[in-house]
């Protein structure tokens, strides 16, 4: 079983919204709440073009402004 840490938590300009990112092994893992309901959650692999820490941090960020709907 894999070991999961909260590594990056971000909380931005709208209150209801927020962001967990996970590390999970090697992968990221990004939690999207809204008004503490889990609405979407994105993973970002190792192998995968799409992977890195920078993205999953974006992604949180990007949520938590709106940006991603």
């Amino acid at each position: 079983m894999s070991n999961r840490f909260l590594v990056y938590e971000h909380k931005g300009h709208r209150p209801e919204r927020k962001a967990k990112v996970y590390l999970i092994e090697d992968n990221h893992e990004v939690h999207m709440y809204e008004n503490d309901e889990l609405i979407e959650t994105r993973i970002y692999y190792k192998n995968s073009r799409s992977w890195g820490e920078t993205n999953a941090y974006d992604t949180a960020e990007n949520w938590c402004l709106g940006l991603i709907h």
